[in-house]
């Protein structure tokens, strides 16, 4: 990148960071970088990243740009991007524009993405906060470990190739440590592990979607809101819309280490809807001891090789439970 002199244009940065920040795209990092930079930015219970839209250049009434727009049910992230070039942006007409695509939005972030921090003798208008590179960057690390083994390697060379890059730019001098030096000395090693390990994560998500198709043909799949579906590769989704109001839903994770089924609501009210819910007897023993996690209830684990048609009938069970419960609160 710094050969080619790409870093020197926002805009070829920000087209890089779209890419990074869809969860759909064909990196396999999902939402890493959209946890890392709500994380960044101080958000202490990360939202359902569903349905989400990612644009760059995006034009406001006025006839202005915003570098990037990251937009969804739940968020709205609008990002000025500054490498080299003095900020003498209209932020308030871009805070104006976040404001009206946020509306209802329970989480909106304005930021002002940059080499350094804006010193805070100068204010930013438009409710926009400045962030600097190397506070994502140390987020998205923090968190790159529970998302590589899903990752495409080359597409984490290329991020990681995008925070060296920056860091240089930023004046960091690059400083060998212990793990660096082992990547270097090891890396035909590493590249052949990542390989494989790419090959099992594919085995995993077949049986993902095995057990998905097998959801589908349960007969209590048809007080889903919509058929089973998988969600990155590596999720079987099971949503319930039990009123207009409220959509809870049942996840079911399959990571190297095991099955986790997650329990959780959409949206506020859902949550606070599902907390009523696990107080009915339907749920109420099943549910005591759970671990809760970011909002969602780890109701049950499973070793990785648990036999699919075992999975199928625990689900089942679930959703019968969670419907009980559901119709007694109705009642």
């Amino acid at each position: 990148m710094e050969v080619s002199g790409y870093p020197h244009y926002e805009n070829v940065c920000s087209n890089i960071l779209k890419f990074f920040f869809d969860p759909t795209a064909e990196h396999g990092l999902h939402d890493l970088l959209l946890v890392a930079f709500m994380r960044m930015a101080g958000v202490t219970e990360i939202p359902n990243i569903e349905n989400v839209r990612v644009g760059s250049q995006q034009a406001t009434e006025r006839g202005n740009f915003i570098d990037l727009v990251v937009d969804s049910e739940s968020f709205t992230i609008g990002i000025e991007n500054k490498i080299f070039h003095w900020l003498a942006n209209d932020l308030e007409d871009y805070g104006a524009h976040i404001d009206r695509l946020a509306v209802s939005r329970p989480i909106v972030i304005k930021a002002v993405l940059g080499l350094h921090l804006i010193p805070p003798t100068e204010t930013l208008k438009g409710g926009f906060v400045s962030y600097s590179y190397e506070q994502f960057w140390h987020q998205v690390r923090e968190l790159l470990g529970y998302y590589i083994a899903a990752a495409d390697p080359k597409w984490v060379s290329y991020l990681l190739d995008l925070i060296t890059t920056t860091e240089n730019l930023a004046g960091r001098n690059m400083e060998l440590q212990k793990n660096d030096q082992f990547f270097i000395d090891h890396h035909d090693l590493l590249e052949k592990m990542l390989t494989e390990r790419t090959t099992f994560i594919s085995r995993l998500n077949s049986k993902v979607s095995a057990l998905c198709g097998l959801m589908g043909e349960s007969e209590i799949a048809a007080t889903l809101s919509r058929p089973p579906w998988v969600y990155a590769g590596s999720c079987v989704v099971l949503g319930f819309h039990i009123s207009p109001d409220y959509s809870i839903a049942y996840d079911l994770y399959l990571r190297p280490t095991g099955w986790e089924l997650q329990l959780f609501g959409r949206n506020g009210k859902s949550k606070h809807y599902l907390l009523s819910l696990i107080g009915k007897p339907a749920l109420r023993e099943r549910t005591r001891d759970v671990a809760i996690v970011g909002g969602r209830h780890i109701v049950q684990t499973w070793p990785i090789n648990t036999d699919l048609g075992e999975l199928k009938d625990a689900l089942c069970s679930w959703m019968e439970s969670l419907s009980a419960a559901s119709n007694s609160t109705v009642a």
